[in-house]
């Protein structure tokens, strides 16, 4: 399977009567950006022009599928999916959501969406999600989707300060 199977002609992944998940594409550049930025441990990079564009070819040529989350009423970017490893039988799925967006429901409506459809046109029974230990939002929201913890690994920012410890 792969990204471009995934969505209809016109960019369209799912949609219901409050969403839409939309391929990313150019016209949500800067939305995508600004969201990166705000949710990247490393927000001093993003201050660098050809970092800033870096990421974006990358990301635009990636195999992942790379969905932006858009009020239905106003076409307004709300957040980001991510669906990575596509070809994997365990491919991992993820959610961002701009700040002001948070705790309103967008993110459960979203994986909602998302996990429906994923089951209407693929024989995936399992995927993936990564969540940062202190990222109890995100633990709570994919509660609700009766999600279990496999394993557990600590953060890059959690094993080097353990280290510095020492």
């Amino acid at each position: 399977m792969t990204k471009d199977e995934l969505c209809a002609e016109n960019g369209i992944f799912a949609e219901n009567d409050e969403i839409i998940l939309e391929r990313l594409s150019e016209k949500y550049k800067d939305e995508y950006m600004d969201l990166g930025i705000e949710v990247s441990c490393i927000k001093k990079a993003y201050e660098d022009e050809e970092f800033k564009e870096y990421v974006w070819k990358h990301d635009m040529e990636d195999d992942d599928l790379l969905l932006c989350i858009l009020n239905k009423n106003d076409n307004m970017f709300i957040g980001r999916m991510t669906f990575r490893n596509l070809s994997d039988d365990k491919p991992e799925i993820g959610i961002d959501i701009i700040e002001k967006y948070r705790r309103q429901g967008y993110g459960f409506q979203a994986v909602s969406l998302f996990v429906e459809r994923l089951k209407s046109i693929s024989p995936i029974e399992i995927c993936t999600v990564r969540i940062y230990s202190d990222n109890i939002p995100s633990k709570n929201l994919f509660k609700k989707f009766d999600i279990h913890e496999i394993e557990r690994k600590d953060s890059e920012f959690t094993i080097t300060m353990n280290e510095l410890k020492k």
